[in-house]
Parts: C-alpha cells; sequence; structure tokens
C-alpha cells in the first residue's frame, strides 16, 4: 500500500530504482546546517516573529559581534531588533 502512495511523489515502485527524496540535503554536514537553520526559524515562528527580519539582522550582526557572550541576547526570545 505504501507503495502505491509513494510512487507519484517519487517514482517508486517495483523494478524501479528510488530517487533521492525532496528532503534531502546533498551531504551530512548539509543536514545538519540545515537542522540548525530549521531550529533557529522555527523558535523564532515560535515566539511570533518575521522569521526573515530576524535571519537577515542576526546575520547582519553576527558580522560585527564584540563578544561570545552577546550571541544569548540574539536568541529569539531575547532578540529585540535593531532601530533603523
Amino acid at each position: 500500500m505504501l507503495g502505491n502512495l509513494a510512487r507519484p511523489v517519487w517514482g517508486w515502485g517495483r523494478g524501479v530504482t528510488p530517487r533521492p527524496t525532496p528532503l534531502f540535503f546533498g551531504s551530512a554536514t548539509g543536514g545538519k546546517t540545515g537542522c540548525i537553520l530549521y531550529t533557529i526559524l522555527g523558535s523564532a515562528r515560535r515566539h511570533g516573529l518575521n522569521e526573515f527580519d530576524y535571519l537577515v539582522d542576526l546575520l547582519d550582526r553576527l558580522s560585527d559581534l564584540p563578544s561570545e557572550a552577546e550571541i544569548f541576547n540574539m536568541l529569539p526570545d531575547r532578540w529585540t531588533p535593531r532601530k533603523p
């Protein structure tokens, strides 16, 4: 039964070699990076933040971060956007 459901999505079937699934990241390192990004953005969503604005500000601040201790102030539950 599962083969019949998966066939339209991935092309699986009797005698067919399965192709990579759509969730394939390309490598173990890519998968780890993807998991970290999905976790950070999921946490931002749970805290009611705009994920894109949060990620842009986070990446911008990381480039000129004065100390490692300030990273904890950039977590989604403590983050405040910069004033333009």
